[in-house]
């Protein structure tokens, strides 16, 4: 299982004891599905992009990527 955060300030995801600080445009946090989680968070709510698959059966990675717009 992998998480990032899109939107928001971010959570503190708390995977088998271990912290981690999951922010909007800084690396998705992967682990086991089957771990004790919990999260807390920053500030106000967040959105969030998570992907689940079977080990085993497939894998996946989440990258993220900053796109620069620039106006016509």
């Amino acid at each position: 299982r992998s998480i990032a955060v899109i939107d928001g300030d971010g959570i503190v995801l708390v995977v088998d004891e271990d912290v981690h600080s999951v922010l909007p445009g800084h690396p998705a946090v992967r682990f086991a599905g089957e771990a004790s989680t919990s999260c807390m968070l920053v500030a106000g709510p967040t959105r969030d992009f998570n992907v689940m698959t079977r080990r085993g059966a497939c894998e996946h990675e989440v990258l993220t990527m900053h796109l620069l717009v620039s106006a016509p």
